[in-house]
């Protein structure tokens, strides 16, 4: 009677479980009322937003017209400037890890040195797991919000082509990689806006263009950008200053003394 007893409950028991189980699987496979897709499809489809975005929609008059105003080359010529463009867009990726991604690990590494050795020290070895996860962020942040700044350099800034892109990519990356060489913490966006600029002004150079100074870069756009540079100097100082203050300068508990 005991043993009939005690087998029941297991199965009671594996009954709940499998209820349970049951209930997860109906909230992975849960279709959204208003996409018709699961939670699981759902959360990928948002992941991979930003892979999936025309940065060609939206433009404005002016927009279009710089870019109808550009000058046209040979379709076999800006076909053979696309392969080459994989050349200078793998060497800007590693004038971005040289000194932009530098700047963002080298904080993380020196806390990861103090935090080891217990004192401030000149120079700390960067582990390679802390490169992994600079690299997983350049990913996943370019395959997320990176269609905005394709969007505004390669469509809405200037005149863009293939042949363009790659003296943009080339000529930025060769000046990020020599400040880093010299050491000067600098920024392959600002490089690239510089340069994107620089091919708009040259099509008032082309030979019978009667085309003006504001018809061959988008001005506004480029006033928007230089202030949004200097706003982040004063919102990121501010803000590092505050989380700062809120950790250093908060109540705790112990013995240390404050100097």
């Amino acid at each position: 009677m005991n043993n009939y007893c005690k087998n029941d409950e297991v199965v009671e028991f594996q009954e709940k479980d499998k209820e349970i189980d049951g209930e997860k699987a109906d909230n992975i496979n849960r279709t959204d009322p208003e996409t018709g897709l699961s939670k699981t499809r759902l959360l990928l489809r948002k992941a991979t937003n930003g892979i999936n975005q025309d940065i060609h929609e939206d433009v404005s008059e002016l927009e279009e017209a710089i870019r109808d105003n550009a000058e046209k080359f040979d379709p076999k010529t800006d076909k053979a400037f696309a392969w080459l463009q994989v050349c200078t867009a793998s060497l800007g990726i590693f004038a971005h890890g040289s000194n932009d991604v530098a700047n963002a690990v080298a904080p993380f590494a020196a806390m990861l040195g103090l935090y080891a050795t217990g004192e401030a020290q000149k120079q700390v070895g960067v582990p390679e797991w802390v490169l992994v996860i600079a690299a997983l962020g350049m990913v996943i942040g370019l395959s997320t919000y990176g269609y905005k700044v394709m969007k505004c350099l390669g469509v809405r800034m200037a005149p863009m082509s293939c042949s363009r892109g790659y003296c943009i990519e080339l000529s930025s990356s060769l000046v990020v990689i020599l400040a880093s060489v010299y050491g000067f913490p600098t920024s392959t966006t600002h490089a690239q806006v510089g340069a994107t600029v620089g091919i708009g002004l040259m099509e008032l150079n082309r030979p019978g263009s009667k085309l003006r100074i504001g018809q061959v870069v988008n001005w506004k756009l480029l006033s928007q950008v230089l202030f949004g540079w200097v706003l982040t100097l004063f919102v990121s100082g501010l803000s590092s200053a505050a989380i700062f203050s809120f950790m250093a300068y908060s109540p705790y508990a112990g013995n240390v003394t404050r100097d």
